[in-house]
């Protein structure tokens, strides 16, 4: 039964201080995971790291750290890395923008548990790419064509994000409140 709270308790709500800072330790994180799943010959499209720490973001600490951390991520990662490639920044960064977003906002306003709002918020995150895709491409030939490799190139890290994300929002959480309790 503790489990089942834990997906509908409310995120951890941190002074703004502590939120940016964990903010910005999480877009560290976000800039570190493609580089490590670079180093094991993991594909970015297929495994999408830059966008685990924005879901986690909106989960567990809410909407405005979702988006900035969503924003900040592949601006980020494209200065430090040149990736994602020019072509697919604006993309990518409205994509996990949105991300960050929508699962903040789910769990923070609407109370949802934590896997409805990681589903809701990657089927959003992927329907503004697709429109996003479908403007800049200018049609819908390139877009189907594009659209049906990135689903099926991608399904590995929309299962990782499903698998791994809520237990670790649920970790996050239980340490934080463990020493929380501790310091004060």
């Amino acid at each position: 039964m503790d489990q089942v709270r834990n997906l509908v308790e409310p995120i951890i709500k941190l002074q703004s201080a502590k939120l940016v800072l964990v903010s910005f330790f999480l877009v560290s994180l976000s800039i570190a995971l493609p580089y490590l799943a670079h180093q094991f010959h993991l594909a970015g499209p297929m495994f999408l790291p830059l966008h685990f720490m924005a879901l986690t973001a909106g989960l567990l600490l809410g909407w405005q750290a979702g988006l900035f951390v969503g924003l900040a991520t592949p601006l980020m990662s494209f200065f430090f890395s040149g990736m994602p490639l020019p072509l697919l920044l604006p993309l990518m960064t409205l994509e996990i923008a949105v991300y960050g977003l929508v699962t903040g906002y789910l769990r923070e306003k609407l109370k949802l548990n934590l896997y409805l709002s990681l589903l809701i918020a990657l089927i959003s995150g992927r329907t503004i790419w697709l429109i996003g895709l479908f403007i800049t491409t200018g049609g819908l030939t390139k877009s189907v064509e594009t659209i049906r490799a990135a689903a099926t190139l991608g399904w590995p890290g929309l299962l990782l994000q499903l698998l791994i994300i809520p237990p670790l929002v649920i970790g996050l959480k239980k340490f934080y409140e463990k020493n929380s309790h501790q310091s004060g």
